[in-house]
């Protein structure tokens, strides 16, 4: 992998780029609260910095971090001031991590948006 900016994600956005989205009915959910969801993969290093800020007037943001197993690395509810969430996580191991835009109240709808970064560590 080389030392640029690297992202791929499920939904199509762009390396470093601001995704416009909503969270659905149609969406899946998620098995613990049954809440609307919408999922990214981040490609990353190992010691590379994963950014999310999810932000929403529709719904209080909530964000999850993934690690490559699938096993739960991080997750954020408010860090970005108010309704809004951010992660900024410094990842242990190289490898494909999801992050998941959801809201802190179950089967909650409305739009977002969502600034996700993946960069290499110092």
């Amino acid at each position: 992998m080389d030392r640029t900016l690297a992202l791929l994600l499920i939904a199509g956005c762009s390396a470093g780029a601001t995704h416009r989205g909503a969270l659905e009915e149609s969406d899946p959910v998620l098995r613990v609260d049954g809440s609307y969801y919408d999922a990214f993969e981040v490609e990353a290093g190992p010691g590379w910095t994963i950014r999310a800020t999810l932000e929403s007037e529709a719904f209080d943001a909530y964000l999850l971090l993934l690690d490559p197993e699938g096993a739960l690395l991080a997750e954020d509810d408010g860090g970005a001031g108010g309704h809004d969430a951010r992660l900024d996580v410094t990842v242990p191991v190289g490898g494909r991590y999801r992050v998941v835009a959801t809201s802190f109240h179950g089967r909650t709808t409305g739009a977002y948006v969502l600034r996700l970064e993946a960069r290499p560590g110092d």
